[in-house]
């Protein structure tokens, strides 16, 4: 997910911490982000294994470097890259039969040849 985040962020996917920009581990209402880039977007990976089959819920903290900061922003862009399904198009020709029948011998002590 893309973020622009003034001044820095805590974000939650279905109540489990997914990622932070610039706020230290460990924060309270009352503390404040590390500083920021106006203007900068930040990227934050999320774990799929956060995602839940049907609604999923995204919460986010902001927080402000300084108690005298004159504005608060937080915006989001959220995507999914999903990988296409594996699909097999082509048998290898290591892998394929030939089209002869097949002889299987038995080892055995009482060994004999058997076509099939």
């Amino acid at each position: 997910m893309s973020n622009l985040v003034d001044d820095g962020c805590v974000i939650y996917l279905n109540g489990t911490e997914a990622g932070r920009v610039r706020v230290a581990a460990g924060q309270t209402y009352a503390t404040f982000a590390t500083g920021g880039t106006e203007g900068a977007l930040d990227t934050v990976v999320v774990s799929p294994t956060l995602l839940l089959a049907g609604d999923n819920v995204l919460a986010v903290e902001v927080h402000n470097s300084a108690t005298d900061s004159s504005d608060l922003v937080w915006g989001t862009r959220v995507m999914l890259i999903r990988p296409p399904a594996l699909a097999i198009t082509n048998q290898p020709q290591s892998q394929t039969s030939p089209d002869v029948p097949h002889t299987r011998r038995n080892r055995g002590p009482h060994a004999t040849a058997a076509s099939g």
